[in-house]
């Protein structure tokens, strides 16, 4: 991504600015992590720290941003309320942090961690 001021540009890396949007969402209440499918074979996979950039994908849209985020949540948290969660941290660091207008953040919440409940 690609931001001009009046002193020159400032080009934002895809990867940095998806890693931007991954530690937010990390962050929010019920999020386990950014997942990214396996093409080859249909599974999933979590992503840890440094992969994260391939659970989310950007697409510049009308002098900003389009987010894409496929997440891992826990079990038994409301997935609207998870969802609109990280739609407004994501959009609110990522525009905070580098000034690029965030278009919208549409949230995949492609898997359900039930591992921390009891049988």
């Amino acid at each position: 991504m690609k931001i001009k001021t009046n002193k020159g540009s400032i080009v934002i890396p895809n990867d940095v600015l998806a890693s931007i949007c991954g530690y937010a969402a990390i962050h929010c209440f019920g999020v386990k992590g950014i997942v990214a499918r396996n093409v080859s074979d249909g599974l999933l996979k979590m992503m840890g720290i440094r992969n994260m950039a391939r659970g989310i994908k950007i697409t510049p849209e009308n002098h900003g941003v389009r987010i894409e985020l496929h997440i891992a949540c826990e079990h038994g948290i409301n997935m609207a309320t998870i969802g609109n969660s990280i739609m407004n941290e994501v959009k609110f660091v990522v525009e905070h942090d580098t000034g690029i207008r965030v278009n919208g953040v549409d949230v995949c919440i492609d898997y359900v961690d039930s591992s921390d409940e009891e049988a």
